[in-house]
């Protein structure tokens, strides 16, 4: 890891603006996965992060093929996962008509991408419709490579997986980041000397993907807030009854070990929003004691209280995870209270990324007022829990 943020502080280097793009085909891999309903996409998130750059590249002159995965089709074609519907959608935003080829590579693919003028935009369809994509085939890398000059990531969301699109593809052709790639990367390169104090709130429910991220960041973090339904197993292991909460046996050790290492930066939740199940969750009562048939589903007034006073005492906040299951009305309170909170704090920031969290803030109205939304899901946990991420480190070391 440390090797890979020394590279990143080389990031100048591998910027788009620094790119001669008039007139050179330039293969832009985006991360356009977006729900789709009905032929309609129902939540442009990740095609207006993407705008920046599409934009910047068209007013450059380049000749810029799209490329993106939408679902997982495994690797044939499936019409509910072919990317016409984002193409319309970004026809919309963006007032144009643009070429798409029905396919990823072959004839058709070329035939569109030698046809496109300056300033032009064409689309591939999806990529994973291509079974070498997530093999990471150097056959299919290559044939992609072929239809372009030059090779721009902007993919933040995808770079933590080995895929041809985003790894492969880099020995063939030299390579960028977008200006999307930039921003994630100078916002996590933020949290390396953070203004402190720091803090983090850890929320959700696996704590196979939530333990990295605690171990990794409270190295830096002056307080760690920790809510959702992996925070009974800690609870749990404090000697606390915690009903039918959900608790994971197989993590008590690892758990253990982060609690004596860093006793001193964990907060816990003090009292929950009880409730009979999720599917019984109107019947909900606050204590501090779970009963036996009772299970937690959210944390408690004295807890939302507590950790708001961390919030406006702190200068930079990372956020990852909900702390109650938010999706059910009655049990989103704790989210939705934190949320306003880091939401109108003046003056800090505040980073956050996730889909569930993202999810929520964007229901509370309240994602533009935070300082960076990452748009990587997997891509921002495995960032902030230290690791290294293929997509970036494949055009760094180069």
């Amino acid at each position: 890891m440390e090797v890979f943020m020394h590279s990143m502080k080389n990031l100048g280097s591998k910027s788009i603006q620094n790119l001669e793009g008039k007139g050179k085909k330039i293969l832009l891999r985006l991360d356009l996965n977006c729900p789709v309903e009905n032929g309609k996409v129902t939540d442009d998130f990740r095609i207006q992060a993407s705008l920046p750059t599409i934009q910047y590249l068209m007013q450059k002159g380049g000749r810029i093929i799209l490329m993106s995965h939408l679902g997982r089709p495994k690797g044939k074609y499936n019409p509910k996962y072919s990317l016409e519907p984002v193409k319309n959608k970004l026809e919309e935003i963006l007032q144009i008509s643009i070429p798409f080829s029905p396919q990823v590579i072959g004839p058709k693919a070329k035939e569109m991408a030698d046809t496109l003028q300056d300033g032009q935009i064409g689309m591939l369809e999806n990529l994973r419709f291509e079974e070498g994509e997530e093999k990471n085939s150097s056959t299919f890398a290559q044939e992609l490579a072929s239809l372009g000059d030059i090779y721009i990531n902007d993919a933040f969301g995808c770079s933590h997986r080995k895929h041809a699109s985003v790894y492969g593809i880099v020995e063939h052709l030299p390579s960028y980041f977008g200006l999307l790639m930039e921003k994630e990367i100078r916002y996590y390169q933020h949290l390396q000397n953070p203004k402190r104090p720091f803090l983090v709130v850890v929320g959700g429910a696996k704590l196979e993907t939530k333990l990295p991220v605690i171990s990794h960041l409270a190295e830096k973090a002056d307080k760690i807030l920790i809510g959702g339904a992996m925070s009974y197993t800690f609870l749990k292991l404090k000697g606390l009854e915690i009903g039918r909460s959900v608790f994971e046996p197989e993590y008590l050790d690892a758990c253990q070990e982060v609690m004596e290492q860093y006793s001193d930066k964990l907060e816990l939740p003090e009292d929950h929003v009880i409730v009979p199940s999720l599917e019984e969750s109107e019947r909900i009562e606050i204590q501090q004691d779970i009963p036996k048939d009772r299970l937690g589903g959210d944390i408690g007034l004295e807890t939302i209280s507590k950790y708001s006073r961390f919030l406006e005492g702190a200068e930079t906040i990372v956020w990852n995870g909900p702390l109650g299951a938010f999706e059910y009305p009655s049990l989103s309170f704790g989210t939705h209270s934190l949320a306003l909170k880091m939401a109108f704090l003046k003056g800090k920031l505040t980073i956050t990324g996730g889909g569930d969290i993202v999810a929520a803030l964007r229901s509370y109205g309240v994602l533009h007022k935070f300082s960076w939304v990452s748009t990587g899901g997997g891509a921002f946990l495995e960032l902030i829990s230290g690791k290294s991420l293929p997509g970036i480190e494949a055009i760094m070391s180069r």
